[in-house]
């Protein structure tokens, strides 16, 4: 089903963690789809740096992710690559209290 539009901002939290990335990215596709120019996306997942071995708790969390749910731990970058791909303008990647961290984007 279609998404409804007139947005302001759209959060995602904790879900890109339990696809695979070519879901992600048609995720990410159907929120686009439904945003207006200006929308603002908050992905708020468990991040890992670009080489996967940090943070410590994100990176024993991919073990879970992949037994429990068939998902993974990604990168900020694999994100923002994803954010690119699906018609987002990635605009910072900002570090949460805790082992989450958001990547805000807007509908380009």
């Amino acid at each position: 089903d279609p998404l409804p539009g007139d947005h302001d901002v759209i959060l995602l939290s904790s879900v890109m963690h339990v696809y695979r990335p070519e879901q992600n990215i048609a995720v990410l596709q159907r929120a686009r789809e439904s945003a207006s120019r200006g929308t603002r996306l908050l992905l708020l997942d468990y991040w890992l740096n670009a080489t996967h071995t940090a943070p410590l708790f994100n990176v024993l969390m991919a073990g879970e992710f992949l037994v429990v749910e068939g998902g993974d731990s990604y990168s900020a970058e694999e994100g923002e690559e994803w954010l690119a791909r699906s018609g987002w303008h990635v605009d910072s990647h900002r570090q949460m209290t805790g082992p989450a961290s958001l990547l805000v984007a807007t509908a380009a």
